[in-house]
């Protein structure tokens, strides 16, 4: 057999496959591909039949992508493999098998730090940002972390093979010697969990920071700010916007605990989902006296489909918890929403449904998609936003610690 991340399942014996496990296991693996080829399947369609693609749609687009090929190409082979306790499926299905877990793994990663970085320019540098910050951008990143997640992982088809082992066949990989194999090990853990881990703490603590405390210094635009401002594409909408008095108090702070709230489930599911394997690898490098038993065959089993579980939670994080998205979806699958509870909008007071971030409250600045992806910006203010789409009013006020973020509409989940 082999498996996802960087453990790899070594040789067992026979004994540590008992009935139990051998029901268990594949029957959670199994619905674990059914709802996460559902869930991913879902995002992609929604998000991809619509016209307005911002940055942050293409990069969950992306990291759906990743997930559904991990779902549909990976779990079920493995999941075969363990129910009838050997590999099966010969030499070159053991190597493509074992690249694309690699593969799917690196760009999840990747895609991942990638959506973090656009999410912190958005918000931290949302006026500096907005030239490069396009549809054409995110999707050109998006193809570099393809190509890089399969150039990198090569090593891991060529390394893989099918061996022989107490009288079964096993998908392992073959490094040459036990340096060589932990020292992969440690790469693994470095550029698929220590690194996004890191960058996605940093570039969230500064949004954090960026929410809660704000630049409380007036904005004073450049000339060139001034030209940006006034090239607004008339293929932006204004018609969803709020045009309602500034919210109370009460409403700011609701919402401010809302990104906090966002924020925490986006960087804390990442962590759970992939520590437990990660620490169990670096346990079995570090420790010569590694015990094979039942119990910690069962632990792994564990670790691993938590891991596997990382593929479910990123639509419910990036997609499902969005109004913006549950607005498309709505549109998309009328039949389905009527009695889905994912699919219903949640509203506070009368003002818009909360986006993946915090709203802008007194002004807003922000990028509006073209037919062709690139981005116009806009800073108005909701009090003085006109009923008519083509009279967009443009009014310079002081920024407030909520001015970077904007309001979506239709299946928008960021810009």
């Amino acid at each position: 057999m082999t498996m996802n991340s960087s453990v790899e399942s070594g040789n067992m014996t026979s004994s540590a496959y008992t009935p139990e496990l051998v029901f268990i296991i594949p029957l959670t693996w199994g619905l674990l591909v059914i709802i996460g080829s559902i869930g991913n399947g879902l995002v992609i369609y929604t998000l991809g039949r619509n016209a307005d693609m911002t940055p942050t749609n293409v990069y969950v687009i992306n990291l759906a992508l990743a997930d559904l090929t991990f779902l549909i190409i990976v779990i079920p082979i493995n999941t075969v493999a363990f129910a009838v306790e050997e590999w099966i499926f010969g030499d070159a299905m053991c190597k493509i098998s074992s690249y694309m877990i690699y593969v799917t793994l690196h760009a999840t990663c990747f895609t991942l730090t990638a959506l973090t970085i656009d999410r912190y320019h958005a918000i931290v540098n949302a006026v500096s940002s907005l030239n490069w910050r396009t549809r054409r951008t995110s999707t050109i990143v998006s193809l570099l972390v393809w190509a890089v997640s399969f150039l990198i992982s090569i090593p891991f088809a060529l390394y893989h093979e099918e061996k022989n082992d107490m009288k079964k066949l096993y998908c392992v990989p073959d490094w040459g010697d036990q340096e060589r194999d932990t020292l992969v090990s440690l790469i693994v853990i470095f550029t698929t969990y220590v690194n996004p881990l890191g960058i996605i703490v940093i570039c969230y603590t500064q949004i954090l920071r960026n929410l809660w405390t704000g630049n409380r210094h007036s904005y004073m635009p450049s000339i060139r700010t001034e030209v940006i401002l006034l090239n607004i594409p008339r293929a932006c909408s204004l018609d969803d916007v709020n045009s309602s008095a500034p919210l109370s108090r009460r409403s700011q702070t609701r919402r401010r605990s809302k990104v906090t709230r966002m924020v925490f489930i986006v960087v804390l599911l990442f962590a759970i989902c992939w520590l437990p394997v990660h620490v169990f690898q670096l346990y079995r490098i570090f420790n010569p006296d590694f015990p094979r038993t039942i119990t910690v065959y069962v632990l792994k089993m564990v670790s691993h489909t938590l891991s596997y579980a990382n593929s479910i939670v990123n639509p419910f994080v990036y997609a499902f918890l969005n109004d913006g998205f549950r607005k498309a979806f709505r549109r998309t699958f009328p039949f389905i929403s009527s009695f889905c509870p994912c699919a219903q909008l949640s509203f506070e007071g009368n003002s818009h449904a909360s986006d993946m971030v915090d709203r802008g409250i007194q002004t807003r600045v922000g990028e509006c998609q073209d037919e062709n992806g690139n981005g116009g910006t806009e800073i108005v203010s909701m009090s003085h936003v006109s009923e008519h789409k083509n009279s967009i009013p443009l009014v310079l006020m002081p920024k407030t610690p909520h001015s970077d973020i904007e309001e979506k509409s239709g299946s928008e989940l960021e810009n």
